[in-house]
């Protein structure tokens, strides 16, 4: 069929308005210069506001799992009881975070115990004991290297510091829960500083003390320095106080004394004539009670005159935590975007208008209007159902004119292709980049997930009874259950490692209940390999295959990574070599399913499982405990209860040294389990215990040497 070309049938009307469109495109190019600026320089600041509050918060919002944990660990008594090892322990988590200053606990007998690096930047960190004694604070100090040798630093007899007087354990007292200070002065340094302060209590209820976690407010003024709008605008961070938290040329504090003498700066005491006149315009726009409200309007944006010269201003209200805001705030001068605006902008809006232009000479091929509509309507709901990741495979329109049908033809090879591209990498990552029409670029996030890893016991054996045709199509039926089992339950498929799967939950699209869905699925996933290996067409093999699991929850980088021209969206961190570990400490108890400390915290309400061990897996010092997961907790048998209740007994009376409780319960568990591994794994290391001449060198944790 003869096809007319769509762009020579408008050719004719086109002609008609070019003097007009040169008109509109002069006349549009001349004006609106300084609106234009003043959208170019919002656009900065919001991107500037936005750097600035997402490197804020990624630095101060570092500290909210590790005192949590620390917490955690307190009550549940795993926490060393020698001060010594106790404040090294403190060091470990100081050398794993650059930005925290301080990691420290004090008690209410006024005793405190902590770790601090004396250098901002060095490698050397100190360990500080410190007790009360005759009304005098006795003060032990000691050098840590980055090999965790100690040595004596100094002793002071008479230190005169209290953590029970600190705004940081007042206030946790006060609030009896998590809390962030208000910026004070450090007591020994003289900086500035907020600390995030999470009191812990005994069973009868009563403070027994309070962690801490100290930032040094400098970092702040590092951050803002780095997000600069122009050649002579500032970034600084305040508080609605007015305390100035962070500038790029000023420091916030000025130290007058020692022991926590010293003054924030405020906006009444910095030389900084612009900042002055920010806030001046503020107090111009004041409510009727004479104050400026900053929760009431969170985000502003105004211009101020100062000196006979226009700048632009603006800030933004922003939580970093419960009961803690800060605000971001920018003042630039207006000529510094004149000359990027003038060819930048003005060059935007004369193609802007040039094709309002050329829109309105279609208006005069009205004659064509029918003839296009109809196709063009189809192609336009085809293009929006593909943004939705909705892609069948529909016929090509046939249309009067070449354009159109070749459009047609290109957007039915684009869904094929993207067919094939939602296969490699999750859909929820596919739609959100089609919704967003950008380019996926390398970015990433610390964020809190939980992670999976399969393996097959014994898979290379399995695989040398196959030809490779007939193993890759026996390892496709395989993978396709495991995946549909997880796919159901909201996981998103990394990679597909040799036989094994790696997954994680909680993104890209967000999952409160991540943790629960991922032990629901790898319980799918059993399930699906029971019901295969029971059907007649694939029973004889898929009976041979029994798979491991490993969970884990905790912080991880999420989010796209590699180079520009290839990248994976991945998740990376110690919370992903756990669970690989996990999985792989299944071979050591004979079990299925094994889930971190967090992860059954998480889900113990819902599953069954029972504690297994405290294992220190390879490459880390610290233990942690280790459960096995069984069951849906609705379905679970008398036995499997009884079963996690004697696990759980009689470890915590391993922990506790206690070993005539922790025999007697894991002889009750071979009494109903007699092949149960774990329990006679612990029953060896009790008895192995009892045979120490020494039991000080004892440590309950099975520092495992293998993968």
């Amino acid at each position: 069929m003869a096809r007319k070309k769509f762009k020579l049938s408008l050719l004719v009307a086109i002609p008609a308005l070019v003097v007009t469109t040169g008109g509109l495109i002069v006349f549009f190019t001349l004006s609106n210069t300084r609106r234009t600026m003043e959208d170019f320089g919002w656009a900065l600041f919001r991107e500037a506001t936005n750097q600035s509050i997402n490197e804020t918060r990624n630095v101060i919002r570092e500290a909210i799992p590790d005192i949590e944990t620390l917490g955690n660990l307190y009550r549940k008594g795993l926490l060393e009881t020698d001060r010594s090892r106790q404040a090294g322990f403190y060091a470990e988590i100081l050398r794993s975070h650059k930005d925290y200053s301080w990691v420290s606990f004090g008690d209410e007998n006024g005793t405190f115990i902590g770790a601090t690096r004396p250098e901002p930047n060095g490698k050397l960190l100190r360990t500080n004991i410190s007790s009360l004694a005759g009304g005098r604070t006795l003060s032990y100090e000691y050098d840590l290297d980055e090999r965790g040798s100690q040595k004596f630093y100094k002793f002071d007899g008479n230190a005169g510091y209290d953590p029970r007087s600190r705004p940081f354990y007042e206030l946790a007292k006060k609030t009896k829960k998590r809390v962030w200070t208000p910026p004070y002065i450090f007591f020994e340094q003289g900086v500035p500083g907020i600390t995030c302060a999470n009191p812990v209590y005994d069973a009868a209820g009563r403070l027994r003390g309070v962690f801490s976690i100290d930032f040094d407010l400098n970092s702040l003024s590092e951050i803002v320095a780095k997000a600069r709008v122009s050649e002579r605008g500032v970034v600084f961070v305040f508080t609605e106080n007015r305390e100035i938290l962070g500038h790029p040329t000023i420091k916030v504090v000025a130290k007058t004394g020692q022991r926590a003498e010293g003054q924030i700066l405020t906006v009444a005491d910095i030389p900084d004539a612009n900042i002055k006149a920010f806030f001046a315009e503020l107090d111009a726009e004041k409510s009727k009670d004479g104050k400026v409200h900053f929760k009431d309007r969170a985000q502003h944006n105004f211009d101020l005159a100062i000196n006979g010269e226009n700048y632009l201003a603006s800030y933004s209200r922003f939580q970093i935590d419960e009961g803690l805001h800060w605000i971001i705030g920018i003042i630039a001068p207006e000529q510094d975007f004149r000359g990027i605006v003038e060819v930048k902008e003005n060059y935007k809006r004369a193609y802007a208008v040039s094709i309002a232009a050329i829109v309105l000479s279609l208006m005069l091929a009205v004659v064509f209007t029918r003839l296009i509509s109809s196709p063009l309507r189809s192609i336009s709901m085809d293009m929006e159902r593909v943004g939705r990741l909705e892609i069948d495979s529909s016929k090509i329109n046939q249309s009067l004119f070449a354009e159109i049908s070749a459009m047609d033809q290109h957007l039915q090879n684009m869904k094929g292709g993207l067919r094939s591209f939602a296969s490699y990498v999750p859909k929820d990552l596919v739609r959100n980049l089609l919704k967003s029409g950008k380019e996926a670029r390398l970015e990433g996030s610390t964020e809190v997930l939980t992670v999976l890893f399969t393996d097959i016991a014994g898979f290379t054996s399995f695989a040398e009874q196959l030809e490779p045709d007939e193993l890759v199509q026996k390892l496709g039926k395989y993978f396709e259950i495991m995946t549909r089992a997880i796919m159901n339950h909201k996981g998103t498929i990394d990679k597909f490692i040799g036989d094994g799967i790696m997954a994680f939950w909680g993104a890209p699209a967000a999952d409160s209940q991540h943790a629960v869905q991922a032990c629901l699925a790898a319980l799918s996933c059993i399930e699906a390999l029971r019901e295969l290996a029971a059907s007649p067409e694939h029973g004889s093999w898929a009976k041979q295959l029994r798979t491991r699991f490993g969970i884990a929850t905790g912080p991880v980088l999420v989010g796209n990574i590699g180079t520009t021209e290839r990248m994976n969206y991945t998740v990376m961190g110690d919370t992903v070599n756990l669970s690989s570990r996990l999985e792989g400490i299944n071979k050591i108890y004979n079990t299925s399913i094994v889930a971190s400390e967090l992860t059954y915290d998480l889900v113990k309400d819902q599953i069954i499982g029972r504690a297994l061990d405290v294992v220190a897996v390879k490459g880390k010092k610290h233990g942690v405990r280790i459960y096995e997961l069984l069951r849906r907790r609705e379905q679970a048998t008398a036995a499997e209860l009884e079963l996690e209740r004697l696990s759980e007994k009689g470890l915590s009376a391993f922990m506790a040294q206690n070993m005539p409780a922790a025999k007697q319960a894991f002889a009750q568990i071979l009494d109903l389990h007699e092949h149960d591994l774990s329990a006679k794994l612990i029953l060896q290391r009790i008895a192995d215990y009892e045979a120490l001449k020494d039991k000080s060198t004892w440590s309950p944790v099975n520092a495992l040497s293998v993968k």
